[in-house]
């Protein structure tokens, strides 16, 4: 999952959340994620993709005809990149947390004793953790089957 949110700069994460909500969403009836902060989220990461662009085309322009106005541009284009960014991140943030209400509502509707996943591992990880536990449930399961 690292790998693959590296290599696409952050859209697999979006693509992460987008295949998992339908079953996401059957373990909850009152919690729900949508998929419109996800395209959203790749639309801005899009966006953000061709800002990095436009600035290194704009920085080639003023090294190639060694014209410092191009340069002037650039800080714009960064910030309005970092601000894309941030955004990106908030609505990342507050979907792992939805997922993880989603996950613990699930846990303690099948056992009232279950542990509640780590707020702090959402906050640092995200999907990463959330992912770590569903592989963990998943197993967890599947050996309790096993075993009956």
């Amino acid at each position: 999952m690292v790998v693959f949110t590296a290599l696409t700069y952050g859209i697999y994460y979006c693509a992460w959340f987008l295949v998992r909500k339908k079953s996401l969403n059957q373990l909850s009836r009152s919690r729900k994620i949508g998929s419109w902060v996800f395209i959203l989220c790749i639309l801005l990461i899009t966006v953000q993709i061709m800002l990095g662009f436009g600035s290194g085309v704009l920085q080639g322009m003023a090294e190639a005809l060694n014209n410092p106005a191009y340069l002037t541009h650039i800080p714009l284009l960064n910030g309005i990149d970092k601000g894309l960014n941030l955004i990106v991140a908030l609505l990342w943030l507050i979907q792992c947390f939805k997922v993880k209400a989603i996950l613990e509502d699930h846990l303690k509707s099948k056992d009232p004793f279950a542990l509640s996943l780590s707020g702090l591992a959402t906050w640092f990880f995200g999907a990463f953790y959330l992912q770590y536990r569903i592989n963990k449930i998943h197993k967890e399961v599947g050996a309790g089957a096993d075993s009956v």
